[in-house]
């Protein structure tokens, strides 16, 4: 595009003037920047130049000045209070000859400049056009900056090195040559349908189809967008710097489907609140995906989310959801989402910013720290980590130890972060180079940052308003002074090749010369790939240790060792100081990162050996439970301090460390032995054991049980108590029938029982002793006690009834209600009246309960009545149990004589 200053609208009197042209870098197709403003890196060598187009015409109007004639310079001045870019006028250049010249720039620092290049023509006639130069920092030698897009999000590799590179910030996608600070080659549409932000975040390649998504989360301040919903299907053709970008489908439900999806299966990751409006897109328990990568199987689509994290709260995994017909639902054959079981990723408490992988499905995944949002300064843990996968939902993936490059030109609380990978080699390996893109979107690139040593460069600018220009970059609107940071890192070595090993190895204190039993180191292939193990050595930091240690000659590596198994090293402590500890490791080279693992070797000798070490004596050779043996050490040479360890069976007595030790119960049945340590300075601990004892004896003691009884009527509570409170437990019997079993009270002795017996029996007790171990006590009895329990008294009413018979006779009954007749033994007194000559007064005798009949006598009247009176004194009935009381009873009544 030309930009011709106003200063060369010429008039027809001033035609003979020189006139200059300004063509900056423009993307093919793309709307023109109409701002005279150009923007470069300090110490950047691949700067963007700017074309300059000079002519003049001679006095006639219409011949033209040979171009070769016209001479082109370059001055920079002051931009008002503005922190100058150039310090040098030399460091603005101009070349070239004839009608077109090259300006090129190398500003010195950040800041901003005006430059203004002249052409002087024939006769000494000049025209000028002037140019706002604004100048970054540099971050590293490697860095390169993508012009017109300040916020970078995501690419997809285009052939010979250029990439096509997606801005969240922006809907159109561009072609770069990142090896080079400048404008894009050109822009395409990628065809989003719905209008506002797409928020471009991720983007994923399978043969000539490219998918471009928006993040799916809500905006920063909480607003749901659908155009951040989109997912866009693209397809490539040409390559390189000819390559293009043609719209083929997109698909606009993708986030919908998710929630649907999580929300079937029990709301595991909370994708429902993530997306709920007004809840932002960060912190752990959000809602964003910016990652896509397609599996293994080219065809399912891996989504990775920046948030949430797998639990919704910091330092839990991070989250990958398999979309299995991506091609279909952007294709429009499809018309809802499929997901495969969701993958959750080991990234140290990071989440995905991008994955990306290569013919050979070596994947590499660049996860960052959910709580950092665009903050600064970050801790060490906060820090960007690139990891290598297999691609395998069941692998774990390999945290590298590539280092990532930070931003160093971070102002106020912001700070770039990257969030693409450029193109990944086939076949990684140590040593190469992968590119990667930085969001800047929130940088202000053009002023200092406000740190202290930022502050002390520009000592003199404290107006930083006035100084420089201010503000992030996605605010500035003249879009070639927007930019993001491409760079490069080198991968390490061992990318899928990783080992754990056993260890440390301490080995026991050892003479000096003398050659320990072998300690293993087992190395295991826990990596994706075959383990290379190399030499394996020994090294020390004194320059001695290492030859105290010896490697088995038949683990000395030099093999290979394949996933899932593992590797044994086999070392052996051979001192040959004496009195010394020492310490080395044990180093196995092989091809994982860093080139070698690492065991500590740890061992220490003795120097002097006790000269005479004669075995202790045990005072007591036949034992038996509750003897105290008493351990005594004849004279060694030298004197030592002696420690002692009781032995049972050969073994250690727990807690048996005393000069004497009280035979036990549990040692009945076994022999007796003392082992003692002696010590002394300079000389090596030394044991020496006595003689054993003959088997320890059963010592029981003889116990006595006696029995008391207390309480009253049917309930009795018996106590027994045992002598010496020997563990065990206490029958009660009676007429040799156990009536309950009780423990012994350790503490009293004592075992109690509560017990309700018959009334009006008189049970003989006893109370027999059977102790938990016999070998401890002898059982005993206690002696009877007999216990007479009273018979229970109840109230009873009696019934009397009064018949005639035939025969001139009368029966009487007796009826008690609950008492059995075969108790009714008793007399009745039987007054008679109203009939002459018949006895007025007799006394009957019911004998168990039967009724009594009696003949009134020949004098007796048939058809004559009778006035009889029944009386049934006050009586006790008992049976085995009970006694029942009658009050008296008299029945009055009147029969006919029959």
């Amino acid at each position: 595009m030309l930009h011709v200053p106003d200063a060369a609208a010429a008039a027809d009197e001033e035609a003979r003037l020189p006139v200059i042209l300004a063509q900056f870098p423009q993307p093919a197709g793309a709307s023109v920047d109409s701002s005279h403003a150009m923007s470069g890196v300090v110490d950047d060598p691949t700067n963007p130049g700017l074309d300059l187009f000079v002519s003049q015409v001679g006095a006639d109007g219409a011949t033209p000045v040979n171009p070769d004639q016209l001479v082109v310079t370059a001055e920079v001045e002051a931009k008002g209070a503005r922190y100058p870019a150039f310090t040098a006028r030399e460091q603005v250049s101009v070349s070239g000859a004839g009608s077109t010249r090259h300006a090129s720039f190398d500003p010195a620092q950040l800041g901003n400049s005006t430059v203004v290049f002249t052409v002087t023509g024939a006769g000494g006639k000049t025209a000028s056009y002037s140019l706002d130069y604004y100048a970054s920092e540099q971050a590293t030698p490697t860095s390169r900056f993508l012009l017109t897009s300040s916020d970078a999000s995501t690419s997809i590799a285009a052939g010979d090195g250029h990439l096509f590179v997606a801005d969240d910030e922006h809907e159109l996608i561009r072609l770069y040559d990142p090896e080079t600070t400048g404008v894009p080659v050109a822009e395409f549409s990628a065809g989003a349908e719905i209008g506002g932000e797409v928020d471009y975040e991720s983007s994923a390649r399978t043969g000539n189809l490219v998918f471009w998504l928006g993040s799916l989360g809500n905006s920063r301040k909480g607003e749901v967008e659908p155009s951040r919903h989109q997912v866009l299907q693209t397809r490539i053709s040409g390559s390189g710097a000819n390559a293009r970008l043609t719209p083929v489908g997109m698909y606009a439900n993708l986030r919908k489907d998710l929630v649907d999806w999580d929300q079937a299966n029990g709301d595991r990751y909370g994708f429902g609140a993530g997306t709920a409006v007004g809840k932002t897109p960060n912190g752990p328990d959000a809602f964003n995906a910016e990652a896509a990568e397609f599996a293994p199987n080219g065809t399912t689509l891996y989504l990775g989310f920046r948030t949430p994290l797998v639990g919704g709260k910091a330092g839990g995994d991070a989250l990958i959801v398999p979309v299995t017909n991506i091609v279909q639902l952007t294709g429009g054959s499809a018309t809802k989402a499929k997901f495969g079981p969701p993958i959750e990723l080991d990234l140290g408490g990071h989440s995905i910013r991008e994955i990306r992988k290569n013919k050979a499905n070596e994947y590499l995944i660049l996860s960052a720290d959910t709580t950092v949002n665009d903050a600064f300064p970050v801790t060490e843990a906060q820090r960007q980590k690139l990891w290598y996968w297999n691609g395998d939902p069941k692998s774990a993936p390999q945290q590298l130890s590539t280092e990532l490059p930070q931003e160093l030109n971070p102002t106020g609380a912001s700070v770039g972060q990257w969030e693409g990978i450029g193109e990944v080699p086939d076949n990684l390996a140590a040593g190469q180079q992968i590119r990667l893109l930085m969001d800047q979107g929130y940088v202000a690139l053009y002023q200092p940052s406000y740190q202290d040593e930022w502050v002390e460069r520009y000592p003199v600018y404290t107006d930083f308003q006035a100084a420089f220009l201010e503000g992030q970059q996605k605010d500035i609107l003249q879009s070639r002074l927007r930019k993001s940071r491409t760079d490069l890192v080198t991968l390490p070595g061992g990318l899928g090749v990783s080992a754990e090993a056993s260890g440390p190895l301490v080995f026991a204190e050892q003479k000096p010369g003398a050659t320990s039993e072998p300690q293993q180191v087992t190395l295991v292939n826990t990596g994706t790939k075959p383990l290379a193990v190399g030499d394996i050595a020994v090294t020390d930091t004194d320059g001695v240790a290492a030859n105290d240690f010896e490697i088995d000659e038949t683990t000395a590596g030099n093999t290979t060792v394949a996933v899932g198994q593992s590797y044994t090293v086999v070392v052996r402590f051979v001192p040959k100081r004496p009195m010394t500890t020492s310490s080395a490791e044990l180093v196995i080279a092989s091809n994982v990162d860093g080139g070698h693992t690492r065991v500590a070797l740890t061992g220490s000798s003795s120097v002097a050996q006790f000269v005479q070490t004669p075995s202790p004596v045990v005072d007591t050779a036949s034992p038996k439970v509750g003897d105290r043996l008493t351990a005594s050490v004849p004279d060694w040479t030298p004197a030592a301090e002696f420690t002692y360890e009781w032995l049972r069976a050969g073994q250690p007595i727990a807690g048996a460390t005393d000069v004497s030790y009280l035979a036990r119960v549990e040692d009945i049945g076994h022999r007796l032995a003392v082992r003692v340590t002696g010590t002394a300075d300079r000389y090596a601990p030394t044991p020496a054991v006595s003689e054993m004892t003959e088997a320890v004896a059963a010592n029981p003691v003889a116990t006595s049980t006696t029995l008391r009884v207390s309480g009253s009527g049917t309930k009795r509570t018996l106590a027994a108590t045992v002598t010496e409170g020997f563990p065990g437990k206490i029958s009660f019997m009676a007429g040799g029938r156990t009536l309950a079993v009780a423990d012994v009270d350790p503490v009293t002795g004592t075992a109690t029982s509560a017990m309700v017996f018959t009334p009006g029996s008189s049970p003989s007790l006893t109370a027999v002793f059977t102790p938990q171990d016999t070998r401890l006590a002898s059982g005993s009895t206690s002696a009877a006690v007999r216990v007479p329990i009273a018979k229970t008294m109840k109230a009873a009413t009696a019934t009397v009834a009064v018949k005639a018979v035939k025969g001139k006779k009368l029966t009487v009954s007796l009826s008690v209600p609950g008492v059995s007749k075969q108790l009714l033994d008793t007399r009745l007194k039987v007054v008679i009246a109203g009939l002459e000559g018949v006895r007025s007064t007799r006394t009957i005798t019911i004998r168990n309960g039967r009724p009594v009949s009696f003949a009134l006598g020949s004098k007796a009247k048939v058809g004559a009545r009778a006035r009889v009176t029944v009386t049934l004194p006050a009586s006790t009935f008992s049976s085995s149990t009970t006694t029942y009381t009658v009050k008296q009873r008299v029945k009055k009544t009147s029969v006919r004589v029959k």
